[in-house]
């Protein structure tokens, strides 16, 4: 690894290729986080789970584990559980696991904890972004922070009705939604998979505007 460039380079995962028929050529196809959070949509079968691998390997190559961390739900089937290997990957929850509705709702907290620590750190230095932030010569640079959860049907039906009513601060889906909204800036990114747009309820679903289909 060298010292990734956070204006230009930090968070770009390449996931593919791009054919250019009239160039008679392949590009990079590039996820770029720092433009937003990031929602796949596929059948069961077409690729989700092998695109969350590349992802994460992508920024993993890139990245050094000082510049880049990653937290996995891997709900779709135990397929995601390899990426543990790599430095950069902390958290892999499962949801046959025990306590895994206790893990989820201790990363979100620590997730929000950070969050909020990283705005008076921003706030101190008088940035706006992570980029800015780690771009300043500030000393130690934070991490960026990337949360995949491959099949997030799974995680709808386990908490969108864990708590009496929205607002609650028990309710996890709208933890989750809360933190979405505000953590693009602080360098906290999500990607998540799902079979269906339906999947996502609408205020979600707005907070996702990097949006790519796997077709057979």
């Amino acid at each position: 690894w060298g010292n990734i460039d956070w204006v230009k380079n930090a968070m770009r995962a390449v996931v593919g290729l791009i054919d250019d028929p009239a160039g008679a050529r392949q590009v990079p196809l590039v996820l770029d986080l720092t433009r937003g959070h990031a929602v796949l949509f596929g059948a069961s079968g077409w690729g989700k789970t092998a695109f969350m691998r590349t992802l994460i390997v992508s920024l993993a190559a890139t990245h050094s584990p000082d510049e880049f961390h990653a937290h996995v739900l891997d709900l779709g089937g135990r397929n995601l559980d390899v990426l543990k290997a790599l430095p950069n990957v902390g958290t892999i929850i499962m949801p046959d696991e025990s306590g895994y509705e206790e893990r989820v709702q201790q990363l979100l907290r620590e997730l929000n904890d950070e969050i909020d620590q990283r705005k008076l750190l921003f706030n101190e230095a008088s940035v706006q972004t992570l980029s800015e932030y780690n771009s300043s010569g500030i000393t130690p640079p934070k991490p960026a922070i990337l949360v995949v959860i491959d099949n997030f049907a799974e995680f709808i039906e386990t908490f969108a009705g864990n708590a009496a009513k929205e607002g609650d601060e028990n309710n996890i889906l709208e933890r989750f939604i809360g933190l979405a909204r505000q953590s693009k800036p602080y360098g906290l990114h999500f990607v998540i998979s799902a079979s269906r747009m339906n999947v996502l309820p609408n205020k979600l679903f707005s907070l996702f505007p990097e949006r790519l289909t796997l077709r057979l």
